[in-house]
């Protein structure tokens, strides 16, 4: 995006919308041209509208099997560069309870996203395996439903540089 663009998502009063505005450009990109494009700042918010979305719409289980998953293992140090830490805790301890299984699947010369994999349980329960963090999760979040909101327009209000398209 242009610096003209930048601020005009910036300037924007709604930082919800601002917000989503610099995600949707980011999954564009990575839908587009795959994971390797996008910059720390673009990762940092793809791994936290994502984690938000999918935990708050299915828990954690629903993060990981979806494709917001492809992007777990840099999920904590994005949660930490925005602020929040203790979210950042709960999903190091999900990945360690999970292994990377690769999918044996013929590459989709359209899609730039792979290689494929999924997440499995390194240890199966008979109980829901993320409900003690889904629970964290939630009693973080009810304390302050917004605060990842504020601290997510925050990063990428400070960090331009990493939101600018090179040409622009």
């Amino acid at each position: 995006m242009s610096p003209y663009e930048f601020n005009q998502i910036i300037g924007n009063a709604d930082t919800e919308a601002a917000t989503h505005e610099v995600f949707d450009q980011a999954y564009m990109k990575w839908i587009t041209h795959g994971s390797e494009v996008l910059s720390e700042g673009e990762i940092t918010v793809y791994c936290v509208e994502t984690t938000f979305g999918e935990v708050c719409n299915g828990g954690l289980d629903q993060y990981l099997t979806n494709e917001s998953g492809a992007f777990a293992e840099r999920c904590p140090d994005a949660l930490v560069r925005v602020g929040l830490p203790g979210y950042a805790e709960i999903m190091k301890e999900m990945l360690a309870r999970c292994a990377k299984h690769f999918v044996d699947l013929e590459a989709d010369p359209d899609d730039p996203r792979g290689p494929y994999f999924e997440w499995v349980l390194k240890q199966e329960t008979d109980s829901e395996p993320f409900a003690d963090l889904d629970d964290r999760f939630f009693k973080l979040y009810f304390a302050d439903k917004t605060e990842f909101r504020r601290k997510l327009f925050q990063y990428i209000a400070t960090h331009e540089s990493e939101f600018l398209t090179p040409d622009s």
